[in-house]
Protein backbone atom coordinates (compact mmCIF):
# COMPACT_ATOMS: atom_id res chain seq x y z
CA UNK A 1 0.00 0.00 0.00
CA UNK A 2 1.67 3.28 -0.92
CA UNK A 3 1.35 6.20 1.96
CA UNK A 4 1.67 9.77 1.35
CA UNK A 5 2.67 12.47 3.72
CA UNK A 6 -0.24 14.43 4.50
CA UNK A 7 1.97 18.22 4.09
CA UNK A 8 4.49 17.53 1.31
CA UNK A 9 2.09 15.03 -0.86
CA UNK A 10 5.13 12.83 -1.03
CA UNK A 11 5.48 9.17 -0.83
CA UNK A 12 6.92 7.90 2.82
CA UNK A 13 9.48 5.10 2.34
CA UNK A 14 10.07 4.78 6.12
CA UNK A 15 8.16 4.52 8.78
CA UNK A 16 4.83 6.89 8.76
CA UNK A 17 4.16 9.12 11.47
CA UNK A 18 0.29 9.36 12.51
CA UNK A 19 -0.72 12.45 12.68
CA UNK A 20 -2.99 11.89 16.50
CA UNK A 21 0.63 10.67 17.88
CA UNK A 22 2.71 12.76 19.87
CA UNK A 23 5.70 14.83 19.25
CA UNK A 24 8.54 13.12 21.02
CA UNK A 25 10.29 16.44 20.96
CA UNK A 26 7.30 18.60 22.04
CA UNK A 27 4.89 15.80 24.04
CA UNK A 28 1.80 17.28 22.18
CA UNK A 29 -0.38 15.51 19.73
CA UNK A 30 1.09 16.89 15.89
CA UNK A 31 -2.06 17.88 14.63
CA UNK A 32 -2.18 20.07 17.13
CA UNK A 33 0.81 21.57 16.63
CA UNK A 34 0.05 22.10 13.28
CA UNK A 35 -2.88 24.22 14.30
CA UNK A 36 -1.29 26.17 16.45
CA UNK A 37 1.51 26.88 13.76
CA UNK A 38 -0.45 27.62 10.87
CA UNK A 39 -4.25 27.73 11.66
CA UNK A 40 -5.29 25.24 9.65
CA UNK A 41 -7.10 21.76 11.09
CA UNK A 42 -6.09 18.69 9.59
CA UNK A 43 -9.49 16.97 9.74
CA UNK A 44 -9.62 13.13 9.90
CA UNK A 45 -11.39 12.54 6.80
CA UNK A 46 -10.66 8.83 5.57
CA UNK A 47 -10.07 9.92 1.62
CA UNK A 48 -7.10 12.01 3.08
CA UNK A 49 -3.66 11.21 3.97
CA UNK A 50 -3.54 10.71 8.12
CA UNK A 51 0.39 10.70 8.42
CA UNK A 52 3.24 12.50 8.13
CA UNK A 53 7.29 12.20 7.04
CA UNK A 54 9.89 12.13 9.11
CA UNK A 55 10.88 15.11 7.11
CA UNK A 56 8.08 17.23 7.58
CA UNK A 57 7.95 15.96 11.37
CA UNK A 58 11.45 18.17 11.66
CA UNK A 59 10.14 21.11 10.00
CA UNK A 60 7.22 21.36 12.39
CA UNK A 61 9.07 20.70 15.50
CA UNK A 62 11.36 23.75 14.51
CA UNK A 63 8.46 25.82 14.10
CA UNK A 64 6.81 24.79 16.87
CA UNK A 65 10.13 25.64 19.23
CA UNK A 66 9.95 28.93 17.61
CA UNK A 67 6.27 29.65 18.42
CA UNK A 68 7.26 29.01 21.56
CA UNK A 69 10.22 31.15 22.18
CA UNK A 70 7.88 34.14 20.71
CA UNK A 71 5.85 33.59 23.31
CA UNK A 72 7.83 33.03 26.01
CA UNK A 73 9.81 36.03 25.15
CA UNK A 74 6.91 38.24 25.00
CA UNK A 75 5.32 37.15 28.48
CA UNK A 76 8.58 37.81 30.31
CA UNK A 77 9.09 41.17 28.76
CA UNK A 78 5.35 42.20 29.99
CA UNK A 79 6.35 40.72 33.29
CA UNK A 80 9.86 42.76 33.68
CA UNK A 81 9.34 45.58 31.52
CA UNK A 82 7.27 47.46 34.50
CA UNK A 83 9.35 46.46 36.98
CA UNK A 84 12.32 47.36 35.14
CA UNK A 85 10.53 51.17 34.69
CA UNK A 86 9.69 51.41 38.32
CA UNK A 87 13.02 50.16 39.29
CA UNK A 88 14.99 52.67 36.94
CA UNK A 89 12.55 55.43 38.79
CA UNK A 90 13.78 54.76 41.92
CA UNK A 91 17.51 54.65 41.23
CA UNK A 92 17.02 58.10 39.12
CA UNK A 93 14.51 60.21 41.75
CA UNK A 94 15.47 63.10 39.85
CA UNK A 95 14.37 63.26 36.60
CA UNK A 96 10.99 65.19 37.35
CA UNK A 97 9.04 62.52 35.51
CA UNK A 98 5.81 60.89 36.92
CA UNK A 99 4.31 57.68 36.12
CA UNK A 100 0.14 57.09 36.66
CA UNK A 101 -0.26 53.97 38.48
CA UNK A 102 -3.58 53.57 37.01
CA UNK A 103 -1.95 52.72 32.96
CA UNK A 104 -2.89 48.69 33.06
CA UNK A 105 -0.29 47.96 30.19
CA UNK A 106 2.74 49.54 28.80
CA UNK A 107 3.68 48.67 25.04
CA UNK A 108 7.16 48.47 23.46
CA UNK A 109 6.99 50.64 20.63
CA UNK A 110 10.74 50.23 19.30
CA UNK A 111 13.45 48.16 20.86
CA UNK A 112 17.01 48.71 20.95
CA UNK A 113 17.65 51.48 18.06
CA UNK A 114 21.08 51.28 17.00
CA UNK A 115 21.91 54.33 16.37
CA UNK A 116 24.02 56.97 18.73
CA UNK A 117 21.79 57.86 21.15
CA UNK A 118 20.74 54.01 21.96
CA UNK A 119 17.18 54.69 23.49
CA UNK A 120 13.96 52.84 24.34
CA UNK A 121 10.97 54.13 23.66
CA UNK A 122 8.22 53.50 25.79
CA UNK A 123 4.29 54.40 25.12
CA UNK A 124 2.05 54.75 28.01
CA UNK A 125 -1.42 53.56 27.27
CA UNK A 126 -4.12 55.71 27.83
CA UNK A 127 -2.23 58.82 28.40
CA UNK A 128 -3.90 61.63 26.14
CA UNK A 129 -0.60 63.22 25.09
CA UNK A 130 0.96 60.01 23.31
CA UNK A 131 4.08 61.73 23.65
CA UNK A 132 7.09 58.61 24.08
CA UNK A 133 9.32 58.47 26.83
CA UNK A 134 13.48 57.60 26.16
CA UNK A 135 15.80 55.88 28.39
CA UNK A 136 18.79 55.14 28.03
CA UNK A 137 19.94 51.91 27.22
CA UNK A 138 22.92 51.89 28.95
CA UNK A 139 20.78 52.04 32.46
CA UNK A 140 22.55 49.03 34.96
CA UNK A 141 19.04 48.04 35.98
CA UNK A 142 17.88 47.10 32.98
CA UNK A 143 20.73 45.56 31.84
CA UNK A 144 20.43 43.40 34.63
CA UNK A 145 17.36 41.84 33.57
CA UNK A 146 17.92 41.82 29.51
CA UNK A 147 21.01 39.68 30.47
CA UNK A 148 18.47 37.63 33.02
CA UNK A 149 16.72 37.00 30.00
CA UNK A 150 18.70 36.11 27.43
CA UNK A 151 20.79 33.99 30.00
CA UNK A 152 17.86 31.89 30.41
CA UNK A 153 16.44 31.67 27.16
CA UNK A 154 19.77 30.54 25.56
CA UNK A 155 19.51 27.62 28.43
CA UNK A 156 16.46 26.71 27.78
CA UNK A 157 16.83 26.56 24.16
CA UNK A 158 19.76 24.28 24.46
CA UNK A 159 18.63 21.99 26.41
CA UNK A 160 15.75 21.42 24.47
CA UNK A 161 17.53 21.04 21.18
CA UNK A 162 19.60 18.20 23.37
CA UNK A 163 16.86 16.44 24.04
CA UNK A 164 15.75 16.16 20.66
CA UNK A 165 18.37 15.13 19.60
CA UNK A 166 18.52 12.47 22.03
CA UNK A 167 15.45 11.75 20.87
CA UNK A 168 15.51 11.50 17.19
CA UNK A 169 18.68 9.06 18.30
CA UNK A 170 16.75 6.84 20.00
CA UNK A 171 13.84 6.72 17.38
CA UNK A 172 16.49 5.58 14.39
CA UNK A 173 17.89 3.36 16.64
CA UNK A 174 14.64 2.00 17.15
CA UNK A 175 14.01 2.02 13.22
CA UNK A 176 16.80 0.07 12.43
CA UNK A 177 16.02 -2.91 15.42
CA UNK A 178 12.68 -2.99 14.16
CA UNK A 179 13.81 -3.60 10.26
CA UNK A 180 16.46 -5.83 11.10
CA UNK A 181 13.52 -8.29 12.74
CA UNK A 182 11.10 -7.68 9.71
CA UNK A 183 14.12 -9.02 7.69
CA UNK A 184 14.99 -11.68 10.09
CA UNK A 185 11.73 -13.22 9.63
CA UNK A 186 11.35 -13.26 6.15
CA UNK A 187 11.95 -16.12 3.24
CA UNK A 188 14.34 -16.12 0.42
CA UNK A 189 11.79 -15.09 -1.84
CA UNK A 190 10.69 -12.27 0.37
CA UNK A 191 14.58 -10.62 0.88
CA UNK A 192 14.55 -10.81 -3.10
CA UNK A 193 11.50 -9.06 -3.35
CA UNK A 194 12.11 -6.48 -0.75
CA UNK A 195 15.72 -5.75 -2.33
CA UNK A 196 13.77 -5.18 -5.74
CA UNK A 197 11.60 -2.98 -4.15
CA UNK A 198 14.41 -0.78 -2.67
CA UNK A 199 16.06 -0.68 -5.72
CA UNK A 200 12.93 0.80 -7.46
CA UNK A 201 12.65 3.93 -4.80
CA UNK A 202 15.72 4.39 -4.72
CA UNK A 203 15.73 4.81 -8.78
CA UNK A 204 12.57 6.72 -8.47
CA UNK A 205 14.21 9.33 -5.53
CA UNK A 206 17.27 9.51 -7.73
CA UNK A 207 14.97 10.74 -10.84
CA UNK A 208 13.53 13.37 -8.71
CA UNK A 209 16.33 15.20 -7.37
CA UNK A 210 17.64 18.06 -8.93
CA UNK A 211 22.08 18.16 -9.91
CA UNK A 212 22.57 20.06 -6.89
CA UNK A 213 21.18 17.44 -4.58
CA UNK A 214 22.85 15.43 -6.43
CA UNK A 215 26.49 16.51 -6.05
CA UNK A 216 25.33 17.17 -2.33
CA UNK A 217 24.38 13.76 -1.63
CA UNK A 218 27.96 12.64 -3.11
CA UNK A 219 29.93 15.02 -0.76
CA UNK A 220 27.91 13.21 2.19
CA UNK A 221 29.06 10.16 1.03
CA UNK A 222 32.68 11.16 0.11
CA UNK A 223 32.52 12.31 4.10
CA UNK A 224 30.84 9.11 5.66
CA UNK A 225 33.77 7.21 3.94
CA UNK A 226 36.74 8.97 5.19
CA UNK A 227 34.69 8.82 8.43
CA UNK A 228 34.46 4.88 7.98
CA UNK A 229 38.22 4.92 7.07
CA UNK A 230 39.24 7.19 9.75
CA UNK A 231 37.74 4.95 12.78
CA UNK A 232 39.27 1.73 10.94
CA UNK A 233 42.92 3.54 10.90
CA UNK A 234 42.30 3.71 14.50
Amino acid sequence: MTIFCRVCRMQIFSQPILLTSNSARHAKPINEMVFECTQILLTKDIRLPQFLCESCLIRLDEAFAFLKLCRESERMFTETIPMAIKLDNKSDPGNGVSYSHSTNAIELTKCFNNSSSEAIKLELEGDDSKAPLEYAATSSTFSDFSALISGGQTASSAQDNKDWLSEARKHRERQRVSTAKRRANMTPDQRKKERERARIRQAQRRALRSEEQVRAQRERDRVRQAMKRARFRQ
